[in-house]
């Protein structure tokens, strides 16, 4: 299964003050109470929010279909959240890459070449609404990481970077910066 611990998907660590890999294991405490919610479904129905129903909630984001359709996690028609506002952005680098924000909760870099997803990021603006798209029941759709994306060259010529800043919930709820 390709969500499994080989999708590179990656937050925000406030642990480094750097990139991170998108497990629940990975979150420190503030960030794993950040996606903990009441409203969320208690997957193991013990009236209280915690681990046991966060890991399979960060697991649905990273791609996990196993508890789809169920009273748990509504079913998805792909992976991929739906493309609204965002703007593909086209990098030509030594591997081209398009950049996309989707209401998944997601930036997705693409291979311009071969179309395969390189990785995923998860803003952490995102963190206290990451259950409501995940949502069988009362599910309604929710504008996440769909703003406007802006990609430029923000090293100097001996130090050449690319800065890509990104938008949320179409662009003012929030913003994002990568070095990518």
């Amino acid at each position: 299964n390709w969500w499994g611990d080989t999708r590179k998907v990656y937050t925000y660590s406030k642990k480094t003050s750097d990139g991170d890999d998108f497990f629940w294991n990975d979150l420190d405490s503030s960030q794993q109470s950040e996606i903990l919610n009441t409203d969320m479904v208690d997957i193991n129905g013990d009236g209280s929010y915690n681990g046991t129903d966060g890991a399979p909630l960060v697991n649905y984001f990273r791609g996990d279909t196993s508890l789809e359709g169920s009273s748990l996690f509504r079913r998805r028609y792909s992976i991929l959240g739906d493309i609204v506002n965002s703007n593909p952005s086209y990098v030509p680098s030594s591997t081209p890459m398009v950049y996309v924000g989707s209401n998944d909760g997601m930036l997705h870099g693409f291979n311009a070449t071969t179309g395969n997803e390189v990785f995923a990021y998860v803003p952490t603006g995102l963190f206290p609404h990451l259950y409501k798209p995940s949502k069988a029941l009362g599910y309604k759709h929710r504008l996440m990481a769909d703003g406007q994306i802006t990609v430029a060259e923000t090293g100097t010529a001996a130090s050449p970077e690319m800065t890509l800043v990104g938008g949320l919930g179409h662009g003012g709820k929030g913003y994002y910066a990568l070095n990518v």
